[in-house]
């Protein structure tokens, strides 16, 4: 293969001189007429920019050695053309700093801006809409039967408000060339984990990615704790909402300690879960547009918020001790001054770190890395972007280059990044589906703990098989991929063409001799050779031979 291709290139430059040149003599302009001399200018002309453009793809980049394409696949969800010639233009510090640091408002190009445009939901309209005729129907509808059917209709409706925000996470996380913030946000997701099939989460999903996760995804780990905490997603997840002044429910409290902050085994006690409990007394989740009828003095302190409300009736107003620390009963300020408390913890610092030293790292950071890491949390506020510069200019961050194996989430859109860079995917149905059959559907996680990070949970024979399937089904182009609102007949799909120029300059120097050879056995099938390029040991593992 390398040398019918070097034998094509050598070619090509051959033939370039002739190209630009061809029927322009230095007596040309006297022999031929004005009409001519201008035909021919224009031939030139145009000569000369389609030789530039067949150059372009020779020209325009150099190409990655294997540290480059293992870094670059670390740092976003995985290498294509625009990525690693924006890595070439930039220089390694400043593209980590560009994704360390992406705008507040990171718009996209035009047409991810189209895409997610038609995939928007009002979280705050629809929940009334849902909360009104809900209370509706109760009231006049009796029959258990009819009920049923009603709740039933209610579940699918959420189902569509759900795939809209599926669809957005994927088209961010395809299309974003704001890479790192895409996995930060699907880390946040993961980490502060809500199921989508309980409640009305199902119309909450959506607006708790894109109001609570993602514009705190790399700013500070306080400011993010806090939207989780006052959310309607996470209040119905852990039940929040039924905890009220003499009757705690401290479910939310343990997992907020437990999983969300200090993490197991940090040195808090159960008196500091029943304390957070009574911190969170008075909160639920509301969204009707009536407002209760209350005197003048249950409404001090009362108030409702994109679906939050807080009754001081219900509210345990004494003072709490947490943790050692007095929280003085003032009402919602509780809750300010608990999110403060827990985030500023060294625990909190030390648990954060090891979970993003897990993710970017291996499954084992170093004591050493988690250290560093953690001392930098603490020294500025908890500052999720220093958290993770202090780990990607790491040598533990170095040396982990050489393997980390891509969880299902990373496989798929690894997948689509390279595959269809240069096409929008509008029906995201079959990329959902795969991440279900893998075994990591978005909002799917039953239990709050969120998805493992561990690479033994997912690389058992069972799923490197659905994985297989996957992947090839993600290489085919299939037409459905790109239906939005079109007749079958008007969509056009074709097979990614993946063995091409950039594959060739700087992915395959970097396939061990085995890989090679299976991909070179299946050359005029190509969408058996996308999958066995995307099945492969290397990309995978993201392990890039030197």
């Amino acid at each position: 293969m390398n040398k019918i291709w070097n034998r094509a290139w050598q070619s090509d430059k051959r033939s370039e001189p002739s190209l630009i040149t061809a029927n322009v003599s230095p007596n040309l302009e006297q022999a031929a007429s004005p009409d001519s001399i201008a035909a021919t200018r224009r031939f030139a002309t145009s000569a000369l920019l389609l030789a530039a453009m067949l150059l372009a793809p020779r020209i325009a980049m150099a190409a990655l050695s294997a540290e480059d394409l293992a870094w670059i696949d670390r740092i976003t969800y995985g290498v294509n053309k625009q990525t690693a010639m924006e890595y070439e233009k930039l220089g390694r510090e400043k593209f980590l700093q560009k994704q360390l640091h992406p705008p507040a408002n990171d718009q996209l190009d035009e047409a991810t801006e189209a895409n997610l445009a038609r995939n928007v939901v009002d979280m705050q309209t629809v929940m009334e809409n849902v909360t009104v005729r809900r209370q509706k129907f109760v009231r006049e509808v009796k029959d258990q039967r009819k009920r049923s059917e009603f709740n039933t209709m209610i579940r699918r409706e959420g189902n569509k408000v759900l795939a809209v925000a599926k669809r957005r996470h994927l088209i961010r996380a395809i299309y974003s060339p704001w890479q790192l913030k895409e996995q930060m946000a699907w880390f946040w997701l993961n980490h502060f984990s809500v199921f989508a099939a309980k409640a009305n989460i199902r119309f909450q999903a959506g607006d708790y990615e894109d109001r609570a996760l993602r514009p705190h995804a790399l700013g500070k780990f306080r400011d993010l704790l806090l939207a989780t905490m006052t959310h309607p997603a996470m209040l119905d997840y852990l039940d929040a909402s039924k905890n009220k002044k003499g009757k705690p429910n401290e479910n939310y409290a343990r997992e907020l300690m437990e999983l969300h902050t200090m993490g197991v085994g940090s040195g808090y006690t159960q008196k500091d879960i029943t304390e957070v409990a009574r911190v969170l007394t008075g909160i639920s989740v509301n969204f009707s547009p009536t407002l209760p009828k209350l005197n003048e003095k249950s409404k001090e302190g009362f108030f409702r918020k994109n679906g939050i409300q807080f009754f001081p009736r219900q509210h345990d107003a004494g003072d709490k001790v947490v943790l050692g620390k007095k929280i003085k009963g003032d009402g919602w300020g509780e809750v300010e001054a608990l999110a403060d408390l827990l985030a500023r913890q060294p625990a909190t610092a030390k648990h954060i770190s090891t979970k993003l030293a897990q993710f970017f790292v291996g499954d084992q950071p170093a004591p050493a890395l988690v250290k560093a890491m953690s001392e930098r949390f603490m020294k500025s506020d908890g500052d999720i972007s220093q958290t993770l510069e202090t780990l990607f200019k790491s040598k533990e961050f170095k040396a982990s280059l050489g393997s980390k194996f891509r969880d299902p989430m990373e496989v798929v859109v690894s997948t689509a990044r390279l595959a269809y860079e240069d096409r929008q995917i509008q029906n995201y149905l079959p990329l959902t589906n795969s991440l279900d059959r893998l075994g990591q559907g978005l909002y799917k996680r039953v239990t709050p703990d969120g998805y493992p990070l561990q690479k033994s949970m997912w690389d058992g024979s069972s799923q490197l098989f659905q994985r297989f399937e996957v992947v090839r089904f993600l290489s085919t182009g299939t037409a459905r991929f790109f239906q939005y609102g079109k007749q079958s007949d008007e969509i056009k799909g074709s097979v990614p063409d993946l063995n091409n120029d950039f594959y060739e300059q700087n992915i395959k120097p970097h396939l061990s001799e085995t890989t090679l050879g299976v991909l070179n056995k299946t050359p005029k099938n190509r969408v058996m050779w996308n999958a066995m390029l995307f099945s492969s040991p290397e990309w995978m593992n993201r392990e890039y031979k030197k």
